[in-house]
């Protein structure tokens, strides 16, 4: 009975950091996703710098790295 108890708190356990990692790197890609979209729309005339830098929340600087 206490190794069962253990094992299923080891499975939660793994399981919650498991989902934990799973949304950061969806979030991660969502934000990466953004900017791949922006950085196009820059390139292609249709977004300013300025514009999309405020629309992401970061510098013009950092923006421009990307570009």
């Amino acid at each position: 009975m206490v190794q069962t108890k253990k094992f299923e708190q080891t499975f939660v356990n793994e399981y919650l950091a498991w989902n934990l990692h799973d949304q950061d790197v969806l979030k991660r890609g969502k934000e990466e996703g953004r900017i791949a979209l922006s950085v196009d729309l820059i390139k292609s005339g249709l977004l300013s710098v300025k514009d999309a830098a405020i629309k992401l929340g970061m510098s013009e600087a950092d923006l421009k790295k990307r570009l």
